[in-house]
């Protein structure tokens, strides 16, 4: 199987500058039977924020680690989003800077030092309203799709 596609697995590329979520347009099969994703220049379409909600909802169940939060992204997705540590960390690095989670230096259940994350009371409120947005959009979209007369 390619890198980019897990049998039953959407893996959903990630914009690392921005934390947006590339979500294409078309798949192509590859010789294996399995679904490939294409890049944006091939008509990928980018869902603003998206990494940046889900990495604030994650730390709303309190602070963790860089692993941590991919993992619970997966497990929570029913490992249907797979977050790569080269979109995470920089999605982490401009949270701190926005002030939305802070971070420290602290030591695992495995004995050793990881940075962790932790949401801010800016960053409650930041997902409180990302999130309503989030619903409103998808809720558009649904209603979109679930027209009759197709």
């Amino acid at each position: 199987m390619s890198p980019r596609a897990k049998r039953g697995v959407l893996i959903i590329p990630i914009e690392p500058s921005t934390g947006q979520m590339m979500i294409p347009r078309l798949s192509a099969r590859n010789d294996d039977n399995t679904t490939s994703m294409p890049d944006t220049e091939r008509g990928g379409e980018v869902i603003k924020g998206t990494l940046d909600l889900l990495v604030l909802k994650v730390l709303q169940l309190g602070p963790m680690h860089g692993w941590g939060i991919t993992e619970l992204i997966e497990h929570r997705s029913e490992n249907l989003l797979s977050v790569n540590q080269g979109s995470l960390y920089p999605a982490l690095y401009r949270l701190v800077r926005q002030g939305l989670i802070r971070s420290a230096w602290k030591i695992t259940e495995n004995n050793r030092r990881a940075r962790f994350y932790e949401l801010t009371a800016a960053g409650r409120e930041q997902l409180r309203d990302e999130r309503a947005q989030w619903e409103r959009l998808s809720r558009g979209v649904n209603l979109v799709l679930r027209t009759a007369g197709e």
